[in-house]
């Protein structure tokens, strides 16, 4: 989509947004069905080949970021998982049950480069998997001798999104059934010191996380035909 046309649908998002925000003000919250479920219950310590490790890999954090995330999220839920053959995964799981325009679900390349990340990459792609067709966000991020690759979506309601356009669209759609959608931020991701990704180990975490959980959850994690 070219520059020009892409600023162009994001600027009138934005106007629809804010129509919506002054004159229609949705008040009736769209909730999944694990809205209230404590994310450290929801989520499995132990599925497939992966087990929760208790010595959880250092988070490079920010005081600021730290405040304007405890705002807009109901619930967080971080850990860290090991394979048999050692690899490590992070998992991070971020749910607002308000995704207006102020609370809404902030983008990790935001809050990477927020903290001091440099992003190398940023590109959208597909993840295929027995229950959906998952589009995600490929991150490859870099601070200082620290290589980081990163998969992420998000859900508004139930739709699946990637970047600012979507997202407004979905909050707008909701917006126009007189709904105040709920979100997910969903992010893996793995550091190595060689400068290597690690996408397909996190590709078959999600199959087997996904896998691995109930139907309910997986509706809460991917989101589920209207």
């Amino acid at each position: 989509m070219p520059i020009k046309t892409k600023s162009v649908l994001i600027c009138m998002v934005m106007f629809i947004s804010v129509a919506f925000s002054v004159y229609l003000k949705p008040t009736e919250k769209f909730v999944s069905q694990f809205a209230n479920s404590d994310l450290e219950v929801l989520i499995p310590k132990k599925f497939g080949d992966w087990t929760y490790s208790e010595e959880q890999v250092q988070i490079i954090s920010n005081v600021q970021v730290d405040e304007e995330l405890k705002r807009i999220y109901t619930q967080t839920l971080a850990r860290t998982y090991v394979n048999s053959n050692g690899d490590t995964v992070m998992l991070s799981l971020a749910y607002g049950d308000n995704q207006d325009r102020k609370s809404q679900i902030h983008r990790p390349e935001v809050c990477y480069a927020a903290q001091g990340f440099n992003i190398r990459k940023a590109e959208k792609a597909t993840i295929a998997t027995s229950f959906a067709n998952i589009p995600v966000m490929k991150l490859f991020a870099q601070k200082g001798q620290r290589f980081e690759s990163i998969i992420y979506w998000v859900r508004i309601g139930n739709k699946l999104v990637r970047g600012n356009l979507e997202q407004g669209i979905a909050r707008v759609s909701y917006g126009l059934k007189g709904y105040i959608a709920d979100g997910l931020l969903f992010r893996v991701s793995t550091i190595r010191v060689d400068g290597k990704s690690d996408y397909t180990l996190q590709e078959q975490f999600i199959n087997q996380l996904l896998a691995n959980s109930e139907v309910g959850v997986r509706d809460f994690i991917i989101g589920k035909d209207d």
